[in-house]
């Protein structure tokens, strides 16, 4: 009897002890994924035994073993049983009969119901495009951060917003901290690993002046990513992409000559070192736009045109060369060009250039609803035109 037990104890004690971090990990996000968007009630069920680690996971790693269990729950789940709601239908008490009668009818207030949804809508879509922000930023950061732990870590941020599990003002902010974290981390990583060779050191300082320049441009501070940009380009002095962002930085702060010198060179560079992930048709429209601000419209024109050449499915680059028709005075080629943009995307300054087209050739009804509508889309001049021509 006292060897059954040793025996049983070593097998208990052994089962207890020899569960992984990836297996704590799958554990724990099976139940996550299981219970996702099903309310506070939901019950996970046991989770089943961890998988074999995939050639690309670490057995010691908690997040690759969170990770997987959290695709696994989620493709666990079924509908819950309709038996289920058997016991909510049965009828706790009954309320005498009234005995007397009102001609009372009872008014919502709907004014303020439809305030309380629109305030609601409006917060889910702001939510909604911080979250796409993050994920296009988080994107870019694994692009830029090779270093396997803190692409690993920058992989489990993408998939809380992926699926919806950080969704609310907090847990985003979450989200922007901790990423923010990651990047301190690897920035201290690299720096620490600056004695190990020449060659790792020189790429792994450069990252850093490209993830930080990105970071501050993320921010708005403008003046900020165009010097760290600049370090980066000491080091890759025809990396294209680097040079966009610093060009596109530049305009913001209204240095239009120094952002037409980037755009210039990335043009000129295009055959030997071309763009990863942007495109020449967006080059020749901000250059174009650029041009614009400055009231040469001419050498625009000629630019956008290359653009729409390149590219015809996106409405900024329909939405320069209308405004460059407003502002020569060919208003109905201007409305051409606003409406194909806006029938790609709707978008405020599309409808304010037709808006103030149609006004010009004295189509008031159709321009005072383009600017009423570009005004609900953000445009805060299409007011001061629609009390100018509407009223």
């Amino acid at each position: 009897m006292k060897k059954l037990l040793s025996i049983l104890f070593i097998t208990l004690t052994t089962s207890v002890f020899c569960q992984t971090n990836f297996v704590k990990g799958f554990n724990n996000g099976y139940k996550k994924g299981y219970c996702h968007n099903q309310g506070v009630g939901c019950i996970a069920p046991n989770p089943p035994i961890a998988p074999i680690p995939k050639s690309d996971e670490n057995s010691h790693s908690y997040n690759d073993g969170y990770n997987r269990g959290f695709e696994m729950g989620l493709e666990a789940k079924e509908p819950q049983s309709n038996n289920n709601t058997n016991s909510l239908n049965r009828t706790r008490y009954k309320t005498s009969n009234s005995d007397f009668s009102t001609d009372f009818v009872y008014q919502p207030p709907t004014d303020i119901m439809l305030k309380a949804l629109n305030a609601k809508q409006k917060k889910y879509e702001k939510n909604r495009a911080y979250s796409d922000a993050l994920k296009n930023w988080i994107s870019e950061l694994r692009e830029a951060i090779t270093e396997e732990k803190y692409n690993k870590e920058l992989n489990t941020q993408f998939l809380y917003l992926k699926f919806g599990v950080k969704t609310t003002d907090s847990e985003l902010n979450e989200v922007e901290n901790d990423v923010k974290k990651i990047i301190s981390e690897y920035k201290l990583w690299i720096s620490k690993n600056n004695n190990h060779n020449s060659n790792s050191n020189t790429k792994a300082k450069s990252n850093g002046y490209l993830n930080s320049g990105l970071i501050y441009y993320k921010k708005g501070e403008y003046d900020n990513a165009i010097e760290d940009f600049t370090k980066y380009l000491e080091y890759d002095k025809n990396n294209a992409d680097v040079l966009f962002y610093r060009a596109m930085a530049k305009s913001e702060i209204s240095d239009y000559y120094g952002a037409l010198s980037d755009y210039s060179k990335i043009l000129d560079i295009d055959n030997e070192h071309p763009m990863k992930y942007n495109s020449l048709a967006t080059i020749y429209n901000n250059k174009a736009y650029i041009l614009v601000k400055q009231r040469k419209y001419k050498e625009a024109l000629s630019l956008v045109n290359e653009a729409i050449e390149l590219e015809k499915s996106e409405w900024y680059i329909w939405d320069t060369r209308a405004e460059i028709y407003f502002k020569t005075d060919e208003y109905e080629k201007a409305i051409i060009d606003a409406t194909k943009a806006i029938q790609i995307k709707e978008n405020s300054n599309s409808l304010f250039i037709r808006g103030l087209a149609n006004i010009k050739l004295n189509e008031k009804e159709l321009g005072c609803k383009d600017l009423s509508r570009a005004g609900e889309l953000g445009k805060k001049e299409a007011y001061n035109e629609i009390k100018k021509y509407c009223n």
